[in-house]
């Protein structure tokens, strides 16, 4: 939920030397999205006893203290990663060599055999947080940050080369043009990176108080023709009073979100991206449900789950499009990330 910022985002000094001139972007007119409610039938609070889906693949698993590599199942999990504190960006890349995390100003990329950690970045750079994603060649790495020669008190999306540690400045706050409060502090965080490589799924917001409706806008960025297009926003539907997480499908068709519904609950939305329709996916008095993760297909996908009780207890399930919980992992933490 972004009620309060993860990271501190590093103000830092603005070089002497002139900022590089912002790319010229194409942004799509603002689409009107429908905020029909789709009623799920289908109790959420009962646990589906088969499911066919195609459960290939290994999934990232987060704990407290470590990170694991599991089946898709959640069986099997290795260490590959002890935490000695928070982190709030981290993804292995896609052969599962290769585990990146943001601290302390800095990428860190470690290899999982050797456990070798290496600074990836050669200068400073600041990040609110949100999500950090390889390429699926392995070569690139994606996030929200602010570096010395970008300043951006807002945070931009940056693109840094793994071989040479090269940012590359994709996306910030001018290239929007939102019709925004200029008394307002806004943030972009990067939300997703589709399999593809083709599309950034990003969220500009203010952070607001617990019970008040945020204002937040959710975006794609267009690899290939360098565009963006604005696909929800915030002031144009009453389903989400807040905004948490957003991923996009493998086939780049559906958005998955987590966010608060209009009776303050943490529950499930998805977004036909062809048609642009709003729908919330689960609807829930005994479970609350975030940090939606995509499965090996669009059939499927994990999240973490947390029973709305005095003692709450929660952990990382498989959910399937009707908003049904296939069945819970037997691990503790939540799934990050789906690996090949």
């Amino acid at each position: 939920m972004k009620n309060c910022i993860l990271l501190t985002l590093m103000f830092l000094l603005i070089s002497c030397a002139p900022a590089p001139k912002a790319p010229t972007m194409a942004i799509a007119q603002t689409l009107d999205v429908n905020s029909a409610t789709k009623q799920n039938t289908s109790p959420t609070n009962n646990i589906s006893a088969n499911a066919n889906l195609e459960m290939i693949g290994r999934v990232l698993v987060y704990t407290s203290n470590s990170v694991y590599i599991a089946n898709s199942d959640g069986s099997t999990p290795v260490l590959i990663h002890a935490v000695e504190s928070p982190l709030t960006m981290l993804s292995l890349s896609p052969d599962g060599t290769k585990f990146a995390y943001f601290q302390g100003n800095y990428v860190y990329i470690q290899d999982v055999k050797t456990r070798n950690i290496k600074p990836l970045n050669q200068k400073i750079i600041g990040s609110i947080g949100g999500e950090l994603r390889w390429s699926h060649d392995g070569t690139k790495i994606v996030l929200s940050c602010s570096t010395v020669d970008e300043p951006a008190s807002s945070g931009s999306i940056c693109l840094i080369d793994v071989n040479s540690g090269q940012i590359e400045i994709l996306i910030r706050e001018k290239d929007l043009m939102s019709a925004r409060s200029p008394y307002t502090t806004y943030f972009i965080e990067l939300e997703d990176w589709s399999r593809d490589d083709s599309k950034i799924i990003f969220t500009y917001f203010s952070p607001s108080e617990k019970g008040q409706k945020q204002d937040f806008e959710i975006y794609i960025y267009d690899m290939p023709s360098k565009t963006i297009r604005k696909i929800l926003d915030s002031k144009k539907q009453d389903v989400i009073t807040q905004i948490g997480s957003v991923a996009i499908s493998p086939d780049n068709k559906t958005l998955l979100l987590s966010g608060n519904d209009t009776d303050s609950s943490f529950q499930l939305f998805q977004i036909d991206l062809g048609v642009n329709i709003l729908s919330q996916l689960t609807r829930s008095v005994i479970y609350s449900f975030s940090n939606p993760v995509w499965g090996s297909n669009s059939s499927y996908f994990y999240a973490y789950v947390k029973q709305n009780t005095p003692s709450p207890k929660g952990g990382a399930a498989i959910l399937d499009m009707t908003g049904n919980i296939v069945s819970f992992l037997n691990i503790k933490g939540a799934v990050v990330e789906w690996i090949k």
